[in-house]
């Protein structure tokens, strides 16, 4: 009878964990991916935009510690690849390739909260 209500506890523990760390993620990505669409790309305004890539970067990297817990590494490391090309394209003042980094930045991280919620994909 014991090891019964020990198995019930830890299998309620597990969906307690596994529910709280989802919508946390979700949370988080979620953020990201509307601080990234909120980023205007204008010519002129090279050096600010700069800045504003960088912030974003540093916000991405900030919330990385937690969602490369359960999230996997190859996809953090196409976001970051984006957010280092989107810097360097603004840098260079490309412009055009750095709209076109951004968009697929978007799908990396649109990408990556589908694959982080419950879902038949993430199990797999």
């Amino acid at each position: 009878m014991n090891t019964r209500i020990f198995a019930y506890i830890i299998f309620t523990v597990i969906i307690i964990s596994v529910f709280t760390n989802t919508v946390v993620l979700q949370r988080q990505i979620s953020e990201v991916i509307c601080e990234v669409e909120e980023f205007r790309i204008t010519e002129g305004e090279c050096g600010t935009l700069v800045k504003k890539a960088v912030k974003l970067y540093d916000d991405f990297k900030s919330k990385e510690s937690y969602i490369s817990l359960t999230v996997s590494h190859d996809d953090l490391t196409n976001i970051e690849s984006g957010f280092a090309e989107l810097i360097g394209y603004l840098s260079a003042d490309e412009f055009g390739s750095a709209v076109a980094t951004k968009n697929r930045l978007l799908d990396s991280l649109e990408h990556l909260r589908r694959l982080s919620g419950i879902n038949f994909e993430a199990i797999i």
